[in-house]
């Protein structure tokens, strides 16, 4: 669903989707991504530890995260909590949100807002 959504976009975006966090973690020091998706319920390694390792990095320190979720504050706040940095975008997903989101990172990455 996000690969039909971003390519719709037409926005200059290299989405590298992965199956499980565990994958996602052994590439993420070669991708170096500019903003990172990832839902709070999985298996193996949930979205919690998924996001605490990778803010354990000082190079993902400021890494831009979404976290996507089904889950209610309470819930999530039960589970550990997130960090105040990290965006929660709860289902059903709100794509133009996400758009915009992604265009602001974009606009700050080129230094400009010409889109």
């Amino acid at each position: 669903m996000y690969a039909a959504y971003f390519g719709q976009w037409n926005l200059p975006l290299n989405v590298v989707i992965y199956a499980s966090a565990l994958d996602a973690l052994v590439d993420l020091h070669s991708l170096m991504p500019m903003v990172l998706l990832t839902d709070l319920h999985m298996s193996k390694m949930d979205g919690f530890e998924f996001i605490n390792t990778v803010r354990k990095n000082p190079k993902f320190s400021e890494l831009p995260i979404i976290a996507i979720t089904g889950m209610t504050s309470d819930q999530i706040h039960s589970s550990g909590g997130l960090d105040g940095d990290v965006f929660i975008l709860n289902k059903p997903i709100d794509m133009d949100w996400l758009k915009e989101f992604l265009l602001g990172i974009l606009s700050m990455q080129s230094g400009t807002n010409d889109f």
